[in-house]
């Protein structure tokens, strides 16, 4: 999987990507009937050099085996403009090391945030991710 940064600079940045259901392994496809899970990818640098462990938030798009995998995480470090970071699946994080944050899109282009189930932080995504909705500003 890959992420591109896009026009601009970035730094520890939320990220959603969605994938077909068929690109994950159906152990994950399996896993994820019973809700959310966190999975472990890694990302690999220059050189197929494997980098740091990332803990992901999977969920279902809907319960049909065509559908789409949400993949929600923050992008840790930065990530200069145009850069593009990519990961690969290792497995399906299991006990106590799973992840107890989690990200979910919203109407309206909210990004809720939530530890536990419990919201942290809302953020308007769509004025983040969509440069003609932000304010004029000095670069």
């Amino acid at each position: 999987m890959k992420v591109d940064a896009g026009l601009y600079d970035r730094k520890d940045t939320p990220v959603a990507v969605e994938l077909p259901a068929k690109d994950l392994p159906n152990s994950v496809w399996e896993a994820l009937a019973e809700g959310p899970r966190a999975l472990l990818f890694r990302e690999i640098g220059a050189s197929e050099r494997v980098v740091e462990p990332v803990v992901v938030q999977a969920e279902r798009e809907t319960s049909a085996p065509e559908a789409n995998v949400r993949l929600t995480w923050i992008l840790r470090g930065e990530t200069s403009a145009h850069d593009v970071r990519t990961f690969r699946f290792e497995q399906i994080q299991h006990g106590p090391d799973a992840s107890t944050w989690s990200l979910s899109v919203l109407p309206e282009g909210v990004l809720d945030v939530k530890n536990r189930e419990r919201t942290v932080l809302p953020l308007q995504h769509r004025a983040l991710f969509a440069p003609e909705l932000r304010p004029s500003t000095d670069p």
